[in-house]
């Protein structure tokens, strides 16, 4: 079994300018992602994906390490499912078995909450791993089987992760303060930042 991480990031943000270009620590929110990925001891390729020069130039000092894909506008707009951007990808990445898709506006996800979601597949105790919080899905990771990815929603078995107790989802300028208050005052169980 082969593990593909799909690190997307867009660049049409709407309440919060360039959020994905923002720091937490010293890192950018795509920085932090891409090194969380790395730090898995279960993902075999990274693919880091935006229509927005910006960003691939920030992922760009990670050539070495992952794949950098330009994604079609199109897959960035609105209405378009991460889901739906995943499979656009995977489709050139055909002999991965697991797909990992890790929102980057998510900071304080761990490599081991990573690996935790892809054991639940390779352990054949889910298609589809979701992480929630009070019972309300974050999106922070998803890891799914490519059967489950390539046939539709909602899947046969399905788990659910519970989410640290410092998620934060980063969408305003208080949340990426928050994040970075919490950063400061707390150790935080990854390297990343």
């Amino acid at each position: 079994m082969k593990v593909l991480a799909i690190v997307p990031a867009r660049g049409g943000s709407k309440r919060l300018f360039k959020k994905n270009l923002r720091k937490i620590g010293s890192k950018t929110l795509i920085e932090n992602t891409i090194e969380q990925a790395l730090q898995s001891k279960l993902i075999d390729k990274i693919v880091f994906s935006s229509e927005n020069k910006e960003m691939l130039d920030n992922a760009n000092q990670y050539v070495n390490k992952i794949d950098i894909v330009y994604r079609n506008p199109k897959l960035s707009e609105d209405n378009i499912e991460l889901c739906d951007v995943a499979r656009d990808i995977a489709s050139s990445y055909r002999d991965y078995n697991i797909i990992v898709i890790l929102q980057v506006d998510h900071p304080f996800r761990t490599p081991q909450m990573i690996d935790e979601c892809i054991k639940l597949i390779l352990n054949n105790l889910a298609h589809d791993v979701i992480t929630i919080k009070n019972n309300k899905r974050t999106g922070n990771i998803r890891a799914l089987s490519r059967e489950a990815l390539y046939s539709g929603l909602p899947t046969g078995y399905i788990r659910m992760i519970e989410e640290d107790p410092d998620y934060i989802d980063i969408h305003t300028e208080k949340d990426l303060k928050r994040a970075n208050d919490i950063l400061l005052t707390k150790k935080v169980v990854n390297n990343c930042f």
